[in-house]
């Protein structure tokens, strides 16, 4: 299968290098895969899990608190802040966070803010990063 080159970058550094076949990608209103040969195209990230299938096989996902990607000539680059590797998270945390969410999003329900506020839309991203994190979190 043909393959194409990836590379994660934060503002700190590259932290992630690879050959890949295909890349799935969070975007904002669904996903997107990326394989090789893909047209050049960027866009926007929204949080949850980039799956990136290696070309040796292995299968790596990361969980993404929004970003950007571009395609350039049959290069995927990934552009973000906030990031984790799967075998980065611990499980027991990532759960005690969403738990802390959840619970402060229920909070301001009972306070009758919707979520056309700002607080409110904030604590839903956040809250879909924690539900990544504990997605692909190794279990132990």
């Amino acid at each position: 299968m043909s393959s194409f080159e990836l590379e994660i970058l934060t503002p700190e550094a590259c932290i992630y290098t690879a050959r890949a076949i295909s890349a799935l990608l969070p975007a904002s209103d669904g996903f997107l895969e990326i394989l090789a040969q893909h047209c050049d195209f960027a866009g926007a990230l929204g949080q949850g899990i980039i799956t990136l299938k290696l070309e040796d096989g292995v299968k790596k996902e990361f969980a993404i608190f929004n970003g950007l990607f571009n395609v350039l000539n049959s290069k995927l680059t990934i552009l973000t802040d906030i990031i984790s590797a799967d075998e980065e998270i611990n499980l027991s945390e990532a759960q005690q966070r969403l738990e802390a969410l959840d619970e402060a999003l229920s909070q301001l329900r009972s306070e009758g803010v919707t979520s056309s506020n700002l607080d409110f839309h904030i604590k839903q991203c956040e809250m879909r990063y924690a539900q990544a994190q504990v997605k692909i979190a190794p279990k132990v």
